[in-house]
Protein backbone atom coordinates (compact mmCIF):
# COMPACT_ATOMS: atom_id res chain seq x y z
CA UNK A 1 0.00 0.00 0.00
CA UNK A 2 3.02 3.06 0.93
CA UNK A 3 4.60 1.44 -2.22
CA UNK A 4 1.64 2.50 -4.37
CA UNK A 5 0.59 5.61 -2.54
CA UNK A 6 4.47 6.93 -3.09
CA UNK A 7 4.32 5.69 -6.62
CA UNK A 8 1.47 7.95 -6.89
CA UNK A 9 3.00 10.87 -5.39
CA UNK A 10 6.03 10.84 -7.49
CA UNK A 11 3.58 10.62 -10.57
CA UNK A 12 1.79 13.38 -9.25
CA UNK A 13 4.07 15.70 -7.71
CA UNK A 14 3.68 18.72 -9.70
CA UNK A 15 -0.34 18.25 -9.17
CA UNK A 16 -0.11 18.23 -5.43
CA UNK A 17 2.38 21.13 -5.13
CA UNK A 18 0.33 23.26 -7.12
CA UNK A 19 -2.50 22.28 -4.76
CA UNK A 20 -0.64 22.48 -1.71
CA UNK A 21 0.53 25.75 -2.81
CA UNK A 22 -3.25 26.65 -3.83
CA UNK A 23 -4.62 25.46 -0.34
CA UNK A 24 -1.94 27.58 1.65
CA UNK A 25 -2.64 30.91 -0.32
CA UNK A 26 -6.55 30.28 0.46
CA UNK A 27 -6.09 29.52 4.08
CA UNK A 28 -3.49 32.47 4.77
CA UNK A 29 -6.17 34.49 2.98
CA UNK A 30 -9.50 33.06 5.02
CA UNK A 31 -10.67 32.70 1.45
CA UNK A 32 -12.86 29.62 2.69
CA UNK A 33 -13.61 29.37 6.33
CA UNK A 34 -14.25 25.24 5.75
CA UNK A 35 -10.68 24.73 4.20
CA UNK A 36 -9.28 27.06 6.69
CA UNK A 37 -11.00 25.12 9.85
CA UNK A 38 -9.59 21.94 8.34
CA UNK A 39 -6.41 22.61 7.34
CA UNK A 40 -3.21 23.12 9.98
CA UNK A 41 -1.95 26.33 11.46
CA UNK A 42 0.66 27.30 8.54
CA UNK A 43 1.94 30.85 10.74
CA UNK A 44 2.52 28.24 13.62
CA UNK A 45 4.29 25.59 11.67
CA UNK A 46 6.63 28.56 9.99
CA UNK A 47 7.10 29.50 14.41
CA UNK A 48 7.97 25.69 14.65
CA UNK A 49 10.42 25.25 12.27
CA UNK A 50 12.12 28.26 13.93
CA UNK A 51 12.23 26.14 17.16
CA UNK A 52 13.48 23.07 15.50
CA UNK A 53 16.14 25.64 14.14
CA UNK A 54 16.99 26.82 16.94
CA UNK A 55 17.38 23.13 18.49
CA UNK A 56 19.86 22.63 15.90
CA UNK A 57 22.30 24.86 17.13
CA UNK A 58 22.49 27.36 14.36
CA UNK A 59 21.95 31.00 15.93
CA UNK A 60 20.00 33.85 13.90
CA UNK A 61 20.77 37.18 14.03
CA UNK A 62 20.23 40.55 12.53
CA UNK A 63 24.02 41.66 10.47
CA UNK A 64 25.82 45.00 11.11
CA UNK A 65 26.88 46.52 7.72
CA UNK A 66 30.19 45.50 7.33
CA UNK A 67 29.38 41.92 8.27
CA UNK A 68 27.80 41.44 5.30
CA UNK A 69 30.94 40.41 4.02
CA UNK A 70 30.25 36.87 5.23
CA UNK A 71 29.00 36.20 2.11
CA UNK A 72 32.25 34.94 0.95
CA UNK A 73 32.85 32.64 3.97
CA UNK A 74 29.43 30.68 2.78
CA UNK A 75 29.72 27.93 0.26
CA UNK A 76 27.69 28.23 -2.70
CA UNK A 77 28.45 25.45 -4.82
CA UNK A 78 25.60 23.90 -6.65
CA UNK A 79 25.15 21.54 -9.62
CA UNK A 80 22.55 22.70 -12.02
CA UNK A 81 20.72 19.96 -14.19
CA UNK A 82 17.47 21.53 -14.60
CA UNK A 83 16.38 25.17 -14.61
CA UNK A 84 12.91 26.93 -15.33
CA UNK A 85 11.37 29.04 -18.21
CA UNK A 86 8.37 30.90 -17.93
CA UNK A 87 6.56 29.96 -21.19
CA UNK A 88 3.32 31.48 -22.02
CA UNK A 89 2.79 33.02 -18.31
CA UNK A 90 3.83 28.65 -16.97
CA UNK A 91 6.80 27.69 -15.39
CA UNK A 92 8.18 24.85 -18.05
CA UNK A 93 11.38 22.93 -16.32
CA UNK A 94 14.34 22.39 -19.14
CA UNK A 95 17.71 20.41 -19.23
CA UNK A 96 20.74 22.81 -18.41
CA UNK A 97 23.73 21.24 -16.70
CA UNK A 98 26.31 23.43 -15.29
CA UNK A 99 28.15 23.94 -11.82
CA UNK A 100 27.66 27.35 -9.75
CA UNK A 101 31.40 26.98 -7.94
CA UNK A 102 31.44 30.79 -7.22
CA UNK A 103 30.26 34.07 -7.70
CA UNK A 104 32.86 35.61 -10.08
CA UNK A 105 31.94 39.21 -8.89
CA UNK A 106 31.59 38.64 -5.89
CA UNK A 107 33.53 41.75 -4.26
CA UNK A 108 30.81 43.86 -6.71
CA UNK A 109 27.78 41.61 -5.05
CA UNK A 110 28.57 42.27 -1.61
CA UNK A 111 29.14 46.07 -2.47
CA UNK A 112 25.74 46.33 -3.90
CA UNK A 113 24.34 44.85 -0.58
CA UNK A 114 25.91 46.93 1.47
CA UNK A 115 24.30 49.99 -1.08
CA UNK A 116 20.97 48.25 -0.27
CA UNK A 117 21.68 48.04 3.84
CA UNK A 118 22.70 51.70 3.57
CA UNK A 119 19.56 52.18 1.79
CA UNK A 120 17.78 51.13 4.69
CA UNK A 121 17.55 47.10 3.71
CA UNK A 122 17.90 44.76 6.57
CA UNK A 123 20.71 41.37 6.40
CA UNK A 124 20.32 38.40 8.86
CA UNK A 125 22.85 35.89 9.11
CA UNK A 126 22.67 32.19 10.32
CA UNK A 127 25.82 31.16 12.21
CA UNK A 128 27.00 27.52 12.93
CA UNK A 129 28.88 28.66 16.23
CA UNK A 130 31.04 30.66 14.71
CA UNK A 131 31.01 29.86 11.39
CA UNK A 132 28.37 31.79 8.92
CA UNK A 133 26.36 29.33 6.97
CA UNK A 134 23.92 31.59 5.61
CA UNK A 135 23.24 34.98 4.77
CA UNK A 136 19.83 36.09 3.38
CA UNK A 137 18.60 40.36 3.43
CA UNK A 138 15.78 42.73 2.42
CA UNK A 139 15.99 46.07 0.40
CA UNK A 140 14.63 48.96 2.23
CA UNK A 141 12.50 50.32 -0.52
CA UNK A 142 8.91 49.23 -1.46
CA UNK A 143 8.35 48.79 -4.58
CA UNK A 144 5.67 47.63 -7.14
CA UNK A 145 2.67 49.13 -8.94
CA UNK A 146 1.18 49.97 -5.67
CA UNK A 147 4.56 50.56 -3.72
CA UNK A 148 3.32 47.36 -1.47
CA UNK A 149 6.35 45.16 -1.80
CA UNK A 150 10.14 44.87 -0.38
CA UNK A 151 12.39 43.01 -2.57
CA UNK A 152 14.07 39.92 -0.97
CA UNK A 153 17.79 40.49 -2.15
CA UNK A 154 19.45 37.91 -1.44
CA UNK A 155 19.58 34.74 0.06
CA UNK A 156 22.28 31.78 0.20
CA UNK A 157 22.87 28.46 2.44
CA UNK A 158 26.00 27.08 2.55
CA UNK A 159 25.58 23.56 0.37
CA UNK A 160 26.42 21.54 3.60
CA UNK A 161 23.48 23.30 5.07
CA UNK A 162 20.48 23.24 2.86
CA UNK A 163 17.65 21.47 3.10
CA UNK A 164 18.03 22.01 6.91
CA UNK A 165 15.18 24.63 7.27
CA UNK A 166 17.57 27.53 7.48
CA UNK A 167 16.23 29.21 4.01
CA UNK A 168 13.12 28.68 5.75
CA UNK A 169 13.80 30.39 8.70
CA UNK A 170 15.79 33.15 7.03
CA UNK A 171 12.51 33.83 4.96
CA UNK A 172 10.36 33.87 7.91
CA UNK A 173 12.58 36.23 9.61
CA UNK A 174 12.95 39.12 7.25
CA UNK A 175 9.07 38.23 6.15
CA UNK A 176 8.92 40.11 9.87
CA UNK A 177 10.86 42.85 9.04
CA UNK A 178 9.08 43.35 5.82
CA UNK A 179 5.88 43.83 7.85
CA UNK A 180 7.46 45.97 9.88
CA UNK A 181 8.16 48.43 6.75
CA UNK A 182 4.69 47.95 5.89
CA UNK A 183 5.23 46.10 2.81
CA UNK A 184 2.42 43.34 1.99
CA UNK A 185 4.51 41.17 -0.32
CA UNK A 186 7.78 40.09 -0.46
CA UNK A 187 9.31 39.76 -3.97
CA UNK A 188 12.03 37.93 -5.38
CA UNK A 189 13.90 37.45 -8.62
CA UNK A 190 15.50 34.24 -8.31
CA UNK A 191 17.82 32.40 -9.88
CA UNK A 192 15.96 29.69 -12.19
CA UNK A 193 17.72 26.71 -11.10
CA UNK A 194 15.05 24.06 -10.11
CA UNK A 195 16.43 23.75 -6.67
CA UNK A 196 16.07 27.38 -5.97
CA UNK A 197 13.04 28.16 -7.53
CA UNK A 198 11.26 25.01 -5.84
CA UNK A 199 12.22 26.26 -2.36
CA UNK A 200 10.62 29.53 -3.09
CA UNK A 201 7.79 27.88 -4.43
CA UNK A 202 7.26 25.34 -1.23
CA UNK A 203 7.73 28.50 1.58
CA UNK A 204 5.13 30.32 -0.48
CA UNK A 205 6.18 31.89 -3.47
CA UNK A 206 3.90 32.42 -6.77
CA UNK A 207 4.82 33.77 -10.20
CA UNK A 208 3.94 37.09 -10.82
CA UNK A 209 3.98 40.14 -12.83
CA UNK A 210 7.38 41.48 -13.24
CA UNK A 211 8.11 44.40 -11.88
CA UNK A 212 9.96 46.21 -14.80
CA UNK A 213 12.95 47.62 -13.73
CA UNK A 214 13.89 44.22 -11.87
CA UNK A 215 12.97 42.51 -14.83
CA UNK A 216 15.24 44.45 -17.54
CA UNK A 217 18.00 44.42 -14.89
CA UNK A 218 17.74 39.81 -14.85
CA UNK A 219 15.14 38.75 -17.85
CA UNK A 220 16.27 35.11 -17.50
CA UNK A 221 15.26 35.20 -13.49
CA UNK A 222 12.10 33.80 -12.34
CA UNK A 223 9.83 36.81 -11.17
CA UNK A 224 7.77 35.71 -7.79
CA UNK A 225 6.38 37.43 -5.19
CA UNK A 226 4.57 35.87 -1.40
CA UNK A 227 2.11 37.38 0.82
CA UNK A 228 3.17 38.27 4.10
Amino acid sequence: MLAQELRYCIKNQETIQKLAERTYKRVLLGKDLGLVANSCDFILLEKKCAQYAEKEKILYRVLERDEIRILSEIDRYEIIEEVYRVRDGKLVLEKEYREEIDISDESEVIEDYIQDYDGGGTFIGAFDGEKPVGLSGICGNLIGENKDMIQLSSLWVSNKYRKKGIGRQLIFMLKEKAKQSGAKKLYVSATPSKNTVDFYRSVGFYLTTPVKELFEDEPKDIHMDMLI
